[in-house]
């Protein structure tokens, strides 16, 4: 399930619905995924690295797979994601930042929940 490169990293998360699991989220929606290997920086979705779009209707409680690349390895990261509804409502950052260790010689799969939905 990881990268087959070295840098890679495989996130897997369960979509949250919108307006917390009422709802699935719609066309339009969008995850944003920031990460660092500094766990103390200011966690903010205006600063994440990745946005993903969605260009189709995400069910509630559907997994969702992202891999980032161009990571260094041999070194902790910590992720966050957030999710924003059609409606440009935001949710809370993810639960508390994990750190995962991604090593010089391999891939690794990283598997988060969004604990609260957008709106």
């Amino acid at each position: 399930l990881g990268g087959n490169v070295d840098g890679e990293l495989k996130l897997s998360w369960t979509a949250p619905g919108n307006n917390g699991t009422k709802f699935d989220l719609g066309i339009g929606s969008k995850f944003y995924i920031q990460y660092s290997t500094n766990n103390s920086i200011a966690w903010n979705y205006r600063d994440a690295q990745t946005v993903i779009t969605m260009d189709r209707v995400v069910p509630v409680g559907q997994e969702q797979n992202y891999t980032v690349t161009g990571l260094f390895g041999g070194g902790y990261w910590y992720f966050k994601i957030w999710t924003q509804d059609e409606a440009g409502n935001v949710s809370a950052a993810s639960g508390s930042s994990i750190p995962t260790f991604v090593p010089a010689w391999k891939s690794t799969v990283l598997e988060s929940n969004i604990l609260s939905g957008a709106g």
